[in-house]
């Protein structure tokens, strides 16, 4: 049960990064965007290390 719900999160983490990564390509051809989505992107992934380890 548990592990179904993990596996839910990390999908979720997933989506949430391919949706940055367009939404910042977007941004990217004005030259802008590129650290941000490094943040947020090391963000996710350290929310995602947070769960598993919990």
């Amino acid at each position: 049960m548990g592990s179904i719900l993990i596996l839910g999160f990390i999908f979720e983490a997933i989506a949430l990064v391919v949706l940055v990564r367009i939404v910042t390509q977007n941004v990217n051809e004005d030259g802008i965007g590129i650290k941000e989505r490094q943040t947020h992107e090391g963000f996710l992934m350290q929310v995602v290390h947070e769960h598993l380890k919990s």
